[in-house]
């Protein structure tokens, strides 16, 4: 917080004191379209003399929205080694009343599940992103996923912006298995170059995409469908008929 105070005499008038005070709302309970109240009080004077007067003003908070939706191209399970397309889709709605600012310096985490092939990851659009890496808590996945990133940058109210990739199951993998994969954006409230909540508002949301790889099969069939009596066949196992007594 920053403080100023500047003492000024108007000509053949009263003395003016004015002060001027910088500061920032921080803080995770602050909701969009809040109202903050801001008072002030002055007092003063000598004995038998004194005044207290007060002032207050009234603003209203703003938050970006960013939030993420997140869908895949498997209609069905797929088999481990086939690429499946996930697509990720950043808005920034404008419904709502106070309007909403900029989301700055937005950017997109997602956290890959164990079973699914980091060396199978392709950036599609963009066709580059941040480092393929395993997950390690401190850079937003779990210990156990990989972690894949984009930097997005400001997204303004109303705007959206799509990201896609491609990944698969790892060759292996048990069927019938199930692969969650949750996808995290985040913006700020100042075009300071970073995320930093100590020095701004910092909004995220999540969205998650599930594919699942088939479960195992057998099929038998029998030839020729009605082999005569005596004649060579398959057995209880699928072996020859043994010979009659």
């Amino acid at each position: 917080v920053g403080l100023y105070a500047q003492a000024v005499r108007v000509p053949d008038g009263p003395l003016a004191y004015t002060v001027t005070i910088v500061g920032r709302l921080l803080g995770a309970t602050y909701a969009h379209g809040q109202a903050v109240t801001n008072t002030g009080r002055f007092s003063g004077g000598v004995p038998g003399n004194t005044f207290n007067v007060s002032k207050s003003y009234e603003t209203t908070v703003v938050l970006p929205n960013p939030v993420i939706a997140k869908r895949n191209s498997a209609a069905a399970p797929v088999k481990p080694g086939a690429p499946v397309t996930f697509t990720l889709t950043v808005t920034n709605p404008a419904a709502g009343s106070p309007a909403r600012p900029v989301s700055y310096d937005t950017v997109v985490v997602d956290c890959l599940p164990a079973g699914i092939d980091p060396a199978s990851v392709e950036y599609v659009s963009p066709d580059s992103g941040d480092a393929v890496e395993a997950g390690a808590g401190s850079n937003g996945c779990p210990v156990g996923t990989t972690r894949l990133g984009w930097t997005v940058g400001d997204v303004p109210t109303g705007a959206t912006r799509t990201l896609t990739y491609r990944a698969a199951i790892g060759v292996g993998e048990a069927g019938g298995s199930a692969y969650t994969n949750r996808a995290t954006v985040t913006g700020s409230t100042l075009p300071d170059g970073g995320i930093d909540p100590t020095v701004e508002g910092v909004i995220s949301s999540s969205a998650t995409s599930t594919i699942s790889s088939p479960n195992g099969e057998i099929a038998k069939s029998v030839a020729p469908a009605q082999p005569p009596v005596g004649a060579p066949g398959p057995g209880p196992a699928g072996g020859p008929t043994p010979a009659p007594a």
